[in-house]
């Protein structure tokens, strides 16, 4: 099964400001191996490859954020 959560933004946490907070821990099965899919009726807005897409974990750390190991 799979599912989402939502966040509440109490004390102004997000977003995310890595000069005061640079290390995060990403959780669930999309942040170890994403999969990178287009179908239904907004498939023809998105023309990359999953090569050229960006990962949540290549996106923070490109960010200048230290991934937590798990």
């Amino acid at each position: 099964e799979e599912g989402a959560v939502l966040l509440k933004n109490e004390d102004n946490t997000l977003p995310l400001d890595v000069a005061t907070e640079n290390r995060v821990t990403l959780f669930g099965r999309a942040t170890a191996d994403p999969l990178f899919t287009c179908s239904g009726s907004q498939s023809f807005l998105v023309s990359k490859t999953p090569e050229e897409c960006t990962d949540l974990y290549e996106a923070l750390s490109g960010a200048g954020f230290e991934i937590n190991d798990m």
